[in-house]
């Protein structure tokens, strides 16, 4: 009896147990599969680009002249307007012509009582010369001699009074200070009562204004790619002035200055193995009569390399970074992502990154949704297009959520580039930035940069000597952030990325 209810009780736990069974194979079999992520694709653009190589200078004027005076005095005169343009031959400072009036008077003076002995040794010497000639024996010889030299003498002595009066001339001519150029006269170095000392005391500058050359070094290799063009060419080009260079400001976009190479040194530096060469540029007075180019500024050069080729292009933000190589996500036709290592070429004016190898026409390259797929995974696509508005579409969100503009970072990266100055250590680095104004709007939020702006920071701005991070820039983080005063600090914090042990004391003293 017990072993019948025993049983009684094992058959419907049994049936339990096989409905239950039942009801999950039906619930397995109705779930809906899990969604594939969906990524935003485009086709490469295929264009025609010209290689170049970019170096920074400084700009100087053809013609710069340190005004001295050339007589020692006091300046009673500074008729010039500080900052103006002027002509050759403006005066520029009046010394107290007094005394140099006085010294022509005397010279003059001088020159007119010598004139008059220079008469009386003629007449006396004419006279003899008569008398000789009726009565041979009435004048010695040695008295014929002696007004014969008086005579010379005489003469001699107008001479160096005509002289003494023609320095006087000078002299007072020199006590007003000319401009020998045309150009932009600096400040007043030295005002009305001071004592000037000749040809010591720089009174002011004059520096030309148009055109304005600047000054760049170019590194051996890029010398050697560039003569080698050269050679090739029926005529010189450089003096020619048909080898072209462009120029850009520290707070512009691109290189919106055109211009020519017409110098380049006879010798390589051997402590830097590089060459200095001069491009001319237009310097023309806009209708306020300003101009925008003065001697000094620091310039971005940019240097045409050999003729137009075709190739492939894609934006920045598609994009990866694998232990130091870069990398592309694709799309089959099966909607699968494909892993394809790529060559990347010189960074475009409108944010295109040229592809050297590793990707071909019909490759299909995500642009957005990277950090969402990876190798092998099936995906959903939607067209994006490659360029927006002329410019890479590189509006896509970043860590907080919002969107910067690539065109506001690319500027504050030029800026920094131009300006900045930086200190270091084994954990970050440290750029001591321009007025903040110029940079505060690159970033929505100030807190967070843009992967793509750590890189090209990395890649552009990075001194060499700190390429001994084995880490990809996109692995470390930074932020922005105000000073004390109007100016503002970049700081990319490396301390996540990996620093080799023997080369982390070395890093610590860069400066």
């Amino acid at each position: 009896m017990e072993r019948l209810n025993r049983t009684q009780m094992l058959i419907p736990m049994g049936l339990l147990f096989i409905l239950g069974a039942e009801g999950c194979k039906k619930a397995t079999s109705n779930s809906a599969p899990p969604l594939m992520p969906t990524v935003g694709v485009s086709k490469p653009i295929a264009r025609e680009i010209v290689d170049f190589a970019e170096f920074t200078g400084r700009t100087a004027a053809p013609q710069m002249v340190d005004i001295r005076p050339r007589v020692t005095g006091y300046i009673i005169k500074t008729p010039f307007v500080e900052g103006a343009e002027i002509k050759t031959d403006d005066l520029l400072f009046e010394i107290d012509p007094r005394p140099y009036q006085a010294q022509l008077d005397r010279s003059r003076a001088d020159l007119d009582l010598n004139q008059a002995k220079l008469k009386l040794a003629k007449g006396d010497n004419l006279r003899a010369q008569g008398i000789v000639a009726v009565n041979a024996g009435a004048i010695s010889k040695q008295d014929l001699d002696k007004y014969a030299a008086a005579e010379a003498e005489s003469a001699a002595a107008v001479e160096s009074s005509q002289a003494s009066l023609e320095i006087a001339k000078i002299n007072l001519e020199f006590t007003k200070v000319t401009s020998p150029i045309d150009g932009q006269v600096s400040r007043y170095n030295w005002t009305i009562g001071n004592l000037v000392n000749a040809d010591t005391t720089v009174l002011t500058t004059v520096v030309s204004q148009n055109p304005m050359y600047t000054y760049f070094d170019i590194d051996e290799q890029t010398f050697l790619n560039v003569i080698r063009r050269m050679m090739i060419q029926t005529s010189d080009s450089i003096h020619t002035k048909t080898f072209p260079v462009l120029m850009g400001l520290g707070d512009e976009e691109g290189y919106p200055h055109p211009g020519f190479i017409n110098f380049a040194n006879n010798v390589v530096s051997v402590s830097t193995g590089t060459l200095t060469a001069r491009g001319s540029f237009d310097n023309p007075p806009a209708p306020s009569g300003r101009r925008l180019l003065r001697p000094g500024m620091f310039v971005r050069i940019r240097l045409p390399l050999g003729k137009p080729r075709q190739t492939l292009l894609v934006s920045e933000r598609s994009l990866g970074t694998d232990q130091g190589r870069k990398f592309l996500l694709l799309v089959d036709e099966t909607k699968t992502v494909k892993y394809a290592r790529v060559t990347v070429g010189p960074l475009q004016d409108d944010g295109l990154r040229v592809i050297e190898t590793g990707l071909s026409e019909t490759d299909t390259v995500i642009v957005s949704g990277l950090q969402f797929v990876r190798s092998r995974m099936e995906v959903q696509t939607e067209d994006e297009p490659m360029l927006k508005n002329g410019v890479a579409n590189d509006d896509s969100p970043d860590a907080g959520g919002k969107t910067s503009s690539p065109k506001k970072w690319r500027g504050a990266l030029r800026v920094i580039e131009s300006f900045g100055s930086y200190t270091a250590d084994a954990l970050k680095i440290r750029f001591c930035l321009p007025p903040i104004s110029v940079w505060e709007n690159a970033f929505q939020d100030r807190s967070i940069i843009p992967p793509a702006f750590v890189e090209s920071f990395w890649n552009r701005v990075i001194p060499r000597d700190l390429t001994l991070l084995h880490q990809p820039p996109d692995l470390c983080f930074g932020h922005l952030h105000s000073g004390d005063t109007d100016w503002g600090d970049l700081i990319i914090n490396i301390a996540n990325c990996t620093v080799p042990p023997d080369r982390a004391a070395n890093s610590a003293g860069l400066v």
